[in-house]
């Protein structure tokens, strides 16, 4: 039994949806933090290849939605910010191989039998997301959050709203 159910749920861990991460200065107030600005002149700092060029401007426009909702209001510019706000985008081709649950049973002499086992082999890619901000007076780090996912053909089909989620699920963690 213990056979079945363990790779049952290995495979229900892996397939989780997203991962969030983050981390955070210890000795700031967040409370602090009014205004925030976006990296100047881009906020996106690395891509994997073959990224949409559109792909900064949907991180932007998540972004900016998601901070004002936590109470924050974008600058007029960098230079009277509280916050700066950065972003990295990461991609690796990643291999999965799962093993099903085999048989192996008595063969007509009483010896072990033939074994039955089955091994899918998938292969996917996985993309991170890493938001960053910096204090502007400091010119510091203070927050880091990131999130990777499976990148599914819906994702591919529509972007905006895989970058949205992804960033909405980063952004619920940010104090």
């Amino acid at each position: 039994m213990i056979r079945l159910i363990l790779p049952l749920l290995l495979v229900a861990v892996g397939c989780s949806t997203s991962n969030v991460f983050t981390d955070r200065d210890p000795n700031v107030e967040f409370n602090d933090y009014k205004t925030f600005a976006f990296l100047e002149p881009n906020p996106l700092l690395a891509t994997p290849q073959s990224t949409s060029p559109l792909l900064e401007g949907r991180l932007v426009d998540a972004t900016r939605a998601g901070l004002t909702a936590k109470g924050l209001t974008e600058a007029e510019d960098a230079n009277s910010a509280d916050l700066i706000v950065s972003f990295t985008l990461g991609a690796r081709d990643r291999v999965e191989a799962t093993e099903y649950p085999s048989y192996y049973g008595a063969d007509y002499y009483g010896w072990g039998g033939p074994y039955y086992g089955r091994v899918e082999v998938r292969s996917y890619t996985e993309g991170t997301l890493a938001i960053d901000m910096f204090d502007r007076q400091r010119e510091a780090p203070v927050w880091h959050g990131r999130t990777t996912k499976y990148i599914t053909r819906k994702m591919r089909e529509k972007p905006g709203e895989a970058v949205t989620e992804a960033v909405d699920e980063v952004l619920k963690k940010f104090p």
